[in-house]
């Protein structure tokens, strides 16, 4: 897994494929030395790194369940989510 950040985009990219996150990197290094022409007062950064761990939410497809006013239960079309995490 691979990820492409910048100050500006924040995370712009999220691949397992290191050739298009390589190309990002690329595009995005060659958009900021574009923008600034000669001297700039500003910190910017594009980090391209490997990720090794990824902790997230992801949706269960559980549909919730709730009460109506009489106690009866019944399911919405809303659904429960977990925590994951992808050791790569």
């Amino acid at each position: 897994m691979w990820i492409v950040y910048s100050d500006i985009d924040g995370m712009s990219l999220m691949t397992d494929d290191k050739e298009k996150a390589l190309k990002e990197y690329e595009e995005l290094k060659r958009h900021y030395k574009d923008s600034f022409d000669g001297e700039f007062s500003t910190d910017e950064q594009v980090v391209l790194a490997k990720v090794e761990r990824n902790f997230y939410s992801a949706d269960t497809g559980e549909r919730v369940v709730e009460e109506d006013e009489n106690g009866e239960e019944y399911l919405t079309k809303d659904t429960y989510w977990d925590w994951k995490e992808d050791i790569y």
